[in-house]
C-alpha cells in the first residue's frame, strides 16, 4: 500500500530548530511499514511548502494518509486533512491522525472533523501496521487495537493498544533519506530518541497519559550500532531528545561506559531529570562525551514543583548545578512562567538561581494546557477546538505576562556571557582526567575569549593523548583560520577528514581555507 505521513507545521517553522524537525514517531511508523513491504512517502509540511507538498501527494496517490498531531498545530492538521482529501479526489485515501493530541481526544476529534477517518492512539506502530494491511487486503477495520473509528455510525475503539515492551524489534529510522521530504536529513538523523516513557507524572505534561510512566529503553547494542552508522555518515555530535536520558541511570552508565571505549571522539547533549543525577553519573557522561545538558527545572520555588507534579526539589537543583559545575558542563534550564503557586517570593527565587548558577542558556515558556493532563482536566475537550490560538495559558495575568518577560530577557543575557572562567574548565580538566569533551569546551571557551595559545595547548595536550581525534584537528582548525593561519587550519583540517572523511562541517570550513587561500602574513610557500 502506499502511505503518506504528514507533519503540518506552518513556513515559519523552518526557521525554529524545535518544530523544523519531524516527530521521531511518525519516522519510526514509516520504518515499520517500509520493512513490511509498503512505500512510504514523509512530509514537514513547513519545510516542503503547501503547494509542493500537495503535488508530491497526488503524484504518490496514497490510499492511507497519516498525520501527526500535537496541540499547537491541532487546527492545521484539520485543515490540511481536509486539503489532502480534497486534492485527491474523486480517490478517497484513507485518513488517520495520531500522536499526543489526538491519542488525548480520539472521540472529540472524530465527531467534529469528519473528513478524519480514524485516531491511532498513543504508541502507533502495531496499529498502523495492522491498519495498512487490511486496507490493502479490503478486510474490517473494526477491533484494530488501538484504533479509533468512524464507520457508518458512532465512534467505536478497538481494545487499548499493548505496551510495546522490546523497542528493538522495530527497525532504525535510519535510512529513510530517500523517502523524507521538507528537512534537512542530516540535522534530523543526528536527533536520536534512545527509548519511550518518562517516570516525571509533571502534571503539565502529556507523557504520564500517553506512556503511563513505563520507561522502556533500546538495547545499548541497538544504540552503538546507529552510533557506528552515523559516524560512518560523518556525524560528529548527536543530540539525544529522549525526556530524560538518565531515566534508568544504570543503562545510561552502561552507554557511557562504552562510548568512552569504543566511540571516544563523539560529542552529543541530552536532557535529564534532575532527582536522578549525581556526581558519579554526571562525571561519567562527561567523560563520555556530554557537552551540554537540559534541566527542567521550571521553577525555584518548592511549592511550584508541587503544583506542578515534578519530580525534584530545590536541593536536588542546587546538587544537580553543583555537578555539572564541577565538571564544566554546559547547562540549558527549561523555565516556566504563570505556574500554579507561582508569587514574588518563587519568581525571585527562581531569578536568584540563574544568576548563582550561570546556565549556558534559558528555555523560556509560559505554561500551557495540554488536554489528557492532569492540570487540563478540568478543562472542556470543545475548548481546544473553539480556541483558535496555539496555546491555552493557565495563566494570564498581567504579573505572570511580566515574568515570562523578565525571563526572557535573563535569557538573552545568558547567551552574552560565559557559563565558566578559564581557571574553573582547567579545574574540571584536571578532574575528569582529561576528558575529550572538557578539553573541547576549555578550547572553544579560550578562543572566544582570544586566548588563542591556551585554546591551542589544550588541543596539544589532547592530541597527545588522542592523536586520532579528528575533534581536536578541527578545533586547532578553528583556532588557526581565527588567525588568519590558513594554510595550517587547512592541513589540519585534512588530518581531521582523514579520521571522518564524511565530516560536513569539516568539509565547508576545509572549503573556506582553500578559498581563501593564505592571508597576506602566511608564506605562501
Amino acid at each position: 500500500m502506499r502511505v503518506v505521513l504528514l507533519f503540518p507545521a506552518p513556513r515559519r517553522d523552518r526557521e525554529d530548530p524545535s518544530c523544523a524537525l519531524l516527530p521521531v514517531g511518525l519516522l519510526s511508523l514509516a520504518a515499520v511499514l517500509r520493512a513490511r513491504g509498503h512505500r512510504v512517502l514523509v512530509i514537514h509540511t513547513g519545510g516542503f511548502g503547501e503547494q509542493d507538498t500537495l503535488r508530491a501527494v497526488r503524484r504518490f496517490r496514497p490510499g492511507l494518509v497519516g498525520l501527526s498531531c500535537f496541540s499547537y498545530q491541532r487546527h492545521l492538521v484539520a485543515r490540511w486533512a481536509r486539503r489532502v482529501r480534497a486534492s485527491l479526489a474523486p480517490a478517497t485515501p484513507f485518513v488517520a491522525v495520531g500522536g499526543p493530541h489526538a491519542s488525548a481526544l480520539p472521540r472529540e476529534i472524530l465527531d467534529r472533523w469528519p473528513w478524519i477517518d480514524a485516531v491511532a492512539e498513543g504508541e502507533a506502530e502495531a496499529t498502523v501496521l495492522e491498519l495498512a494491511h487490511r486496507l490493502e487486503a479490503g478486510a474490517d477495520l473494526a477491533g484494530i487495537p488501538g484504533l479509533w473509528l468512524r464507520q457508518d455510525g458512532p465512534v467505536a475503539s478497538g481494545p487499548p493498544p499493548p505496551p510495546q515492551v522490546d523497542l528493538d524489534r522495530w527497525p532504525s529510522t535510519l535510512g529513510l533519506e530517500p523517502f523524507v521530504r521538507g528537512v534537512d536529513w542530516r540535522v534530523q538523523e543526528r536527533h536520536r530518541v534512545t527509548g519511550r516513557g518518562c517516570r516525571g507524572g509533571c502534571r503539565f505534561c502529556c507523557a504520564p497519559a500517553l506512556w503511563r510512566e513505563r520507561v522502556r529503553r533500546h538495547s545499548v547494542e541497538r544504540l552503538l550500532s546507529e552510533i557506528r552508522a552515523l559516524r560512518r555518515r560523518g556525524h560528529a555530535w548527536l543530540s539525544f531528545r529522549d525526556d530524560s536520558f538518565v531515566s534508568d541511570p544504570d543503562w545510561t552508565a552502561e552507554l557511557c561506559r562504552r562510548l568512552i571505549r569504543e566511540s571516544p571522539d563523539l560529542m552529543w547533549d541530552c536532557q535529564a531529570d534532575l532527582a536522578r543525577l549525581d556526581n558519579e553519573l554526571i562525571e561519567l557522561m562527561r567523560r563520555a562525551g556530554c557537552m551540554q545538558i537540559q534541566l527542567g527545572v521550571e521553577s525555584a520555588d518548592d511549592r511550584v514543583l508541587r503544583a506542578l507534579g515534578k519530580p525534584h526539589r530545590l536541593r536536588h537543583i542546587q546538587l544537580a548545578v553543583d555537578a555539572v559545575r564541577r565538571v564544566g558542563l554546559w547547562m540549558s534550564f527549561y523555565l516556566m512562567a504563570g505556574c500554579p503557586a507561582e508569587d514574588r517570593t518563587a519568581r525571585q527565587a527562581t531569578i536568584e538561581l540563574v544568576r548563582r548558577a550561570r546556565p549556558a542558556s534559558l528555555s523560556v515558556s509560559r505554561l500551557s494546557l495540554y488536554p489528557g493532563t492532569a492540570l487540563a482536566r478540568r478543562i472542556s475537550p470543545g475548548r481546544f477546538f473553539r480556541v483558535r490560538a496555539a496555546s491555552l495559558f493557565y495563566r494570564s495575568d498581567p504579573a505572570a505576562i511580566r515574568y515570562a518577560n523578565v525571563l526572557r530577557t535573563l535569557a538573552r543575557a545568558c547567551l552574552r556571557q560565559e557559563p565558566y572562567t578559564i581557571e574553573e574548565l582547567a579545574l574540571a580538566e584536571e578532574r575528569t582526567g582529561g576528558a575529550p569533551s572538557v578539553r573541547l569546551t576549555l578550547a572553544q571557551a579560550a578562543l572566544r575569549q582570544g586566548e588563542h595559545l591556551l585554546a591551542e595547548m589544550a588541543c596539544r595536550r589532547w592530541l597527545r593523548d588522542r592523536p586520532r581525534s579528528a575533534w581536536a584537528r578541527f578545533t586547532l582548525a578553528e583556532i588557526f583560520f581565527s588567525q588568519g593561519r590558513r594554510q595550517d587550519a587547512a592541513a589540519e583540517l585534512e588530518r581531521a577528514l582523514d579520521h571522518l572523511p564524511n565530516w560536513r562541517e569539516a568539509r565547508r570550513l576545509l572549503s573556506l581555507a582553500r578559498r581563501c587561500g593564505p592571508a597576506p602574513d602566511q608564506d605562501a610557500d
